[in-house]
């Protein structure tokens, strides 16, 4: 049996998590990929942002997934498999204020008997608000310790000494 490979996508408030899924939705149009995204308050902004192509998107509402209970979310995959099993590929879009390491723990400790994988953890960093974000939010630190790799967002929006000083931070931090 084929280990469907899982990516947790972090990065804080505004970095451009969902922007980057719906890239990946749109320049995969041959993969079946699953959507688990955690969804905070009565408002489904996440769902409405994200633009589904025909791909199996579930909302995880009951709070922040690194903190409620973390069987919802092994159940939650679990249903997403045998509801869809032509799916191949799992991308779960954590909250901006999550921390990413208890959700990766998740699938490190629970494989659903060898049917999924833990395949990375991508970290979405906001150029144009790194510092602040940096210097305000331990959470987004954590974010980018944890992850497997770094993607850069809005780099279009402030000088190239700045992206590349931003590169040079996380490499240090990365590293």
């Amino acid at each position: 049996m084929k280990r469907i490979p899982i990516t947790l996508i972090t990065g804080f408030l505004g970095s451009g998590k969902s922007t980057l899924i719906n890239r990946i939705i749109a320049e995969n149009k041959d993969k079946k990929i699953g959507l688990v995204l955690n969804e905070f308050g009565d408002v489904k902004l996440e769902s409405q942002i994200v633009k589904s192509s025909g791909e199996e998107i579930v909302e995880l509402s009951n709070g922040c997934m690194c903190c409620v209970v973390r069987q919802d979310l092994i159940q939650t995959v679990q249903d997403l498999i045998v509801k869809r099993p032509e799916i191949n590929y799992i991308i779960i879009e954590a909250s901006g204020l999550s921390d990413p390491v208890p959700i990766a723990q998740t699938f490190l400790m629970q494989d659903l008997d060898k049917r999924i994988r833990l395949d990375s953890v991508l970290c979405v960093v906001d150029a144009e608000n790194f510092e602040k974000n940096s210097q305000n939010f331990e959470i987004a630190m954590s974010q980018l310790r944890f992850a497997d790799i770094v993607l850069i967002s809005k780099t279009d929006l402030v000088e190239k000494a700045k992206t590349q000083a931003i590169k040079e931070l996380i490499k240090d931090i990365v590293a």
